[in-house]
């Protein structure tokens, strides 16, 4: 599908991609960041520029458009078809991935987020095989403008880290399941007591009302509208569905047990 972005791109992009799909037909942009940062410097830059995880070709079509001679590298086959159909004749597009060693890897993504992709990252639902040079490689004699990427930068690192020592205190041994299971099973239990305690003291003042009302006189309308028995009786319901609820969380954690 084709579409004009804000910046004034006519591109080519893969519908399938929800990412970049909604991205752009709903704004007209992948990156309003980048591409107006690029716009706004074109006069700025030098004969050539380098882009690494170039994609669909947005950013390195907006350096074209400014007579950029670019070098585009983007591993992604289908992302990769699509960045041919959207650059000049003078650029110069590669189909492989910057890593830290020279060989072949695995690039992985969501079949509907390829925007996405990682090298060597086990990510996703679908994977593809890539070739993948040193970074170092892709260097030449002349002068490269380096375009950073926020997109899509399929680069490998090796980093080391420092071992962590973890000091294990003798004092303090981490509780069992039982020990857990205990625990909880204490705080259900003194949770229904207080429930049934409510209830009990509920119930018992109805009585009284009750006992009350009763001696008044049937003319009374005052101490008649007092008394509400579909009050007391969603009172008792509410408690009982507390109780049994409770009731339910004990159980479990026994069998658990």
């Amino acid at each position: 599908m084709s579409i004009t972005t804000r910046s004034g791109i006519d591109l080519n992009y893969d519908t399938n991609d929800a990412k970049e799909h909604f991205k752009l037909t709903t704004h007209g942009e992948l990156n309003r960041s980048i591409e107006f940062y690029l716009k706004d410097n074109l006069s700025n830059y030098t004969s050539k520029a380098l882009i690494v995880g170039a994609g669909v070709g947005l950013y390195s079509a907006i350096l074209d458009s400014a007579s950029v001679t670019t070098i585009n590298i983007e591993p992604v086959q289908s992302r990769f078809d699509l960045l041919e159909q959207n650059t000049s004749s003078s650029a110069t597009n590669i189909n492989k991935a910057c890593g830290a060693t020279s060989g072949t890897g695995d690039i992985y993504y969501f079949s509907d987020n390829k925007s996405g992709a990682q090298l060597n990252t086990n990510i996703g639902n679908a994977n593809e095989e890539v070739e993948e040079d040193e970074a170092e490689a892709a260097d030449e004699e002349v002068a490269i403008e380096e375009v950073a990427m926020e997109e899509h930068v399929v680069e490998e690192e090796t980093l080391e880290e420092e071992p962590v020592e973890v000091e294990a205190e003798e004092d303090e041994a981490a509780p069992t399941i039982a020990e857990i299971v205990e625990e909880v099973m204490n705080v259900v239990s003194s949770e229904i007591e207080e429930m049934r305690q409510k209830l009990a003291e509920v119930e018992e003042k109805i009585a009284m009302q009750e006992e009350a009302y009763a001696k008044a006189p049937a003319t009374n309308p005052v101490h008649k509208a007092l008394f509400n028995r579909a009050n007391k009786e969603e009172t008792k319901k509410e408690f009982s569905a507390k109780d049994a609820q409770m009731e339910m969380v004990l159980k479990a954690f026994k069998n658990k047990k």
